[in-house]
């Protein structure tokens, strides 16, 4: 057994050439590498339990190494769950050591699959404006767009606010967002939208003073942040995506309807929301989500908001999600196809918080280290083992 190898690791002090011979090991068999995830789970659990001093962490971690020494216990999928619990620490405290480390040495002891160059690029600003009359404009770094009534520097799109429409000419715009894709655009009453990888969101290029304001999210997911009525005469702003229709006097909330997707999710931040659907009409209050599936609002739950909008602030929060979720969100992200050969490890659950601006292989590299999920990269598809 490699017992204070392995806490030295978790404990984040294991030396370059500790890492990599407890990596030899853990990977010589599976029974070593089920001992060694036992072990750091345990270990980070208990550390978690404030209300345990140090020497009685100590205690209870040698009463458990003396239960494992004597029963090989079998990892099941459902024990899994706690692994990826504890991971989002544990990576947290080795990531720390490593950053003193020699780089060089640190890039050394990677998978061969984390340092092999991939195609696999990092999400960035981009988008595609349609004009009324299908004019195409591409949008991203380095370029700029001008027109009489919208400017774009490549990050954002702005809308002149002063121009209000002449309601028998009403023109619209189309930004669609591709897969590795995001951007921000500010809408002619004000109000500000940030659209998520795979997004298209419709909308006039100006309101009509003291009418309804109306866009249509037409896939993906958009975080909206409305220009109060009481700056346009009572005029309410309203979102039609899939099978609903958001109505809203001025507020922030997230909207998330993909086409792959048969539920569509609406988070309130602040304000209130009014959720019609062609059966019902449902109230929301501030860090509430409603679920609409098949034109019905089917579930309403108090949620952490922070987790849920975090993606436009540039975080992947990871809340009890399977790792078949999570790669749907990371596909979206990095354009890339997922593939499990190993179906069993769609359903284990993480926790954790990842920044967008990581590459694919560091992320990747995270998921490995900590659970010792085999994978492989081949072109732009990662494949699960």
């Amino acid at each position: 057994m490699r017992d204070q190898e392995i806490l030295n690791y978790v404990k984040g002090n294991a030396t370059v050439e500790e890492q990599r011979q407890l990596e030899q090991w853990i990977q010589a068999s599976e029974e070593n590498a089920n001992y060694f995830n036992r072990l750091k789970a345990f270990y980070i659990a208990t550390t978690f339990d404030t209300s345990i001093n140090q020497n009685e962490v100590e205690q209870k971690l040698s009463s458990y190494l003396k239960k494992v020494s004597t029963n090989k216990l079998k990892v099941q999928t459902k024990s899994r769950r706690l692994y990826w619990y504890v991971a989002a620490a544990a990576s947290v405290a080795v990531l720390i050591v490593l950053g003193t480390t020699n780089r060089k040495s640190q890039r050394d002891n990677l998978p061969k699959q984390v340092i092999t160059k991939s195609p696999i690029q990092i999400g960035t600003d981009k988008a595609t404006l349609t004009l009324e009359d299908g004019s195409i404009i591409p949008l991203g770094q380095g370029s700029q767009y001008s027109a009489e009534n919208v400017i774009s520097n490549g990050k954002q799109l702005i809308y002149n606010a002063t121009q209000m429409a002449n309601p028998d000419k009403i023109a619209y715009n189309t930004l669609t967002i591709p897969r590795g894709g995001q951007f921000y655009v500010k809408l002619n009453d004000g109000t500000r939208v940030w659209l998520n990888s795979e997004s298209k969101l419709k909308y006039p290029t100006t309101f009509t003073k003291g009418e309804p304001r109306k866009v249509e999210l037409l896939y993906g997911e958009a975080y909206f942040e409305v220009s109060p009525s009481t700056l346009h005469k009572g005029a309410s702003f309203q979102v039609f995506s899939s099978d609903q229709k958001i109505e809203v006097l001025g507020t922030e909330f997230n909207v998330k309807a993909y086409r792959e997707e048969s539920d569509t999710y609406t988070t309130l931040v602040g304000g209130k929301v009014v959720i019609n659907t062609k059966e019902q009409e449902q109230i929301l209050i501030p860090n509430q989500r409603a679920t609409v599936q098949n034109g019905k609002v089917v579930h309403v739950e108090n949620v952490d908001v922070e987790d849920i909008i975090s993606w436009k602030d540039g975080i992947f929060a990871f809340k009890n999600l399977s790792l078949k979720e999570i790669m749907k969100v990371l596909s979206r992200w990095y354009d890339v196809e997922v593939s499990f050969t190993n179906s069993s490890l769609k359903q284990v659950e993480f926790n954790g918080k990842l920044k967008k601006n990581l590459s694919i292989e560091e992320i990747m590299n995270t998921i490995k280290r900590t659970n010792h999920i085999d994978y492989k990269i081949v072109d732009k598809t990662i494949i699960f083992m």
